[in-house]
């Protein structure tokens, strides 16, 4: 059996719990939104213990470079498997002990990930898997519900930082991946692994600049000015050559993708994960 297909199953099992979710709760809007933000978490800690620490390693069998591969798995697995999951739980408001059976079964997973061989541990050890599922699926419960009692602003303001840079890094990763663009800044040798290591940093200070200017102001102006900068900021980068386009690309491609990704943003922050206040729960008709 190809390796890959083992990914094909978690991917399709991530996506069933998030459909099955999005349809019971029949709140999909909100739900899809809050699945892009609770992702982005899962991507965020992993791009520290699989590309920065090198925890273990993915292995689909796709690409012959092992950061490729690394690349792949991580997309998958914390995406639609982690991602799909965490909102399972989290819209349901699962007890402990249920977040407890699944971190167990996460655990299983990857044993049998490691058994054939589609999978390899470094120093990374089975419970610190099943630890990390209990403490990410209880955040996510918590997170979610501090979005719906809409006490504090900034969590969601934080949250749509979370889909700010997830939809940013993405996109660029994704074009990495298949060897369209690679920044470039000769910190390691491997180009996709010196990629990411300029990328996610650039691409968090880019989404700090998205969720604050969209989030806050309500002007126009102010809502482009955001963009504007990314746009220069990744000519800049271009033209010092840290910014690479290969096979073809160009920057007007990149950027062409760049627009469609903030337009997505600014359509998520408007009108999705807006829950009433408690104040106005208790106002009657």
């Amino acid at each position: 059996m190809p390796k890959i297909f083992w990914y094909y199953c978690v991917v399709a099992i991530g996506i069933g719990f998030l459909i099955f979710t999005v349809i019971k709760k029949k709140d999909i809007i909100n739900l899809l939104s809050f699945f892009l933000s609770v992702a982005s978490l899962g991507y965020l800690c992993e791009v520290l213990v699989l590309f920065v620490l090198d925890s273990y390693a993915y292995k689909p069998g796709v690409f012959s470079d092992p950061t490729a591969e690394n690349i792949l798995g991580h997309l998958i697995c914390n995406g639609f498997f982690w991602g799909g999951i965490a909102v399972f739980v989290a819209a349901f408001s699962l007890r402990a002990v249920w977040i407890a059976f699944i971190s167990i079964a996460f655990m299983l997973v990857e044993i049998w990930f490691l058994k054939v061989g589609a999978y390899e541990h470094h120093w990374w050890k089975l419970y610190i898997t099943g630890a990390a599922a209990f403490v990410i699926f209880t955040f996510s419960k918590k997170w979610l519900s501090a979005l719906k009692e809409n006490k504090h602003k900034l969590v969601r303001k934080l949250t749509f930082f979370m889909t700010a840079w997830i939809i940013l890094q993405s996109c660029s990763v994704l074009q990495s991946l298949f060897d369209k663009q690679h920044f470039l800044i000769g910190l390691v040798q491997n180009v996709y692994r010196d990629s990411i290591l300029f990328s996610v940093p650039y691409q968090l200070c880019v989404a700090i600049i998205y969720s604050a200017f969209v989030s806050i102001h309500n002007k126009w102006y102010y809502t482009i000015f955001p963009l504007v900068i990314n746009l220069i900021a990744d000519s800049l980068f271009a033209f010092l050559k840290i910014l690479n386009f290969y096979n073809g690309w160009n920057l007007f491609y990149f950027e062409f993708i760049r627009i469609m990704g903030f337009i997505i943003f600014i359509l998520l922050e408007k009108y999705t994960l807006l829950y009433p206040s408690p104040s106005s729960k208790n106002v009657k008709g």
